[in-house]
């Protein structure tokens, strides 16, 4: 199949963007790297948006809902030729939400993004904030925050001095947070869920899961459609009580969506061979 025109001028306006921000082994010779030091935040912001442009063509993995107390998230990860590019985290509690963007540069963090929605007594309050990373040092930090969202993209940045935001930006914090999300999309330490109970409705059913941990997460996967291994785990909820499930799902607007178990696209690999 041929590339797509639209792909071949976007893989070109990311290559374009990358021109400073070559480098032999990514996060190790960063350090030395010559062009590392001729990162500015602009050209670094052009390879983002860059980067932001590709997501509709890049791999894209999602980990479940997680929800613990009135918070819940999910992480979202896009890839290039296996290579990670991306990692975006939606956030929602009680006073609003937010969704953090990681930007990479093979395994070394260029750019973070945070963008925020508060609500308070029925006003919202639009906020996002950029932070610009070189030689593993944030060198720039800049906010924009208005009452009405269009507003908001209207304004430039402005750059935050040292001393106006309390929470200064630490490179390896930003790191670790990226392991959070791995372990997240994977299931594993924190996120490792087993089965807990089937709510089953009329319209639809609900396959819950909880955490090994005690005090840990839950989540939950929305059955629309049910299938055969749908009602035999309903059938059975107490041989399949703390198990590990190999549910396949979907995203959709927050939401896991089931679309099948594990054995059941084995069980189609077989039958097409």
């Amino acid at each position: 199949m041929k590339p797509l025109p639209s792909l071949l001028v976007l893989i070109a306006l990311l290559i374009g963007a990358c021109k400073d921000l070559r480098s032999d082994h990514p996060q190790a010779d960063l350090a030395t790297d010559s062009t590392a030091t001729a990162l500015t935040a602009n050209n670094i912001a052009q390879y983002a948006d860059s980067l932001d442009k590709l997501k509709p063509h890049a791999e894209k993995a999602y980990s479940l809902v997680y929800m613990l107390g009135g918070s819940s998230f999910y992480t979202e990860k896009y890839s290039l030729r296996d290579e990670p590019i991306l990692y975006v985290e939606h956030i929602v509690n009680g006073n609003g939400s937010t969704t953090k963007t990681y930007y990479l540069r093979g395994d070394s963090l260029v750019m973070h993004k945070e963008a925020s929605t508060l609500s308070n007594d029925g006003a919202e309050v639009f906020r996002e904030s950029r932070t610009f990373f070189r030689n593993g040092v944030g060198f720039k930090t800049e906010s924009r925050s208005a009452s009405m969202l269009q507003a908001m993209q209207a304004q430039p940045y402005l750059t935050l001095q040292p001393g106006d935001d309390t929470a200064a930006p630490n490179y390896d914090s930003y790191l670790a947070n990226i392991e959070t999300l791995e372990d997240a999309l994977h299931r594993r330490n924190r996120f490792d869920m087993v089965f807990d109970n089937i709510t089953a409705q009329p319209e639809a059913a609900y396959i819950v899961l909880k955490s090994t941990d005690p005090n840990g997460y839950t989540s939950s996967v929305l059955v629309k459609d049910r299938d055969a291994w749908v009602d035999s785990v309903e059938n059975n909820a107490e041989m399949f009580k703390d198990k590990r499930l190999n549910v396949r799902f979907k995203i959709e607007n927050g939401e896991a969506i089931y679309s099948g178990s594990e054995s059941d696209r084995m069980a189609n690999v077989i039958k097409h061979q």
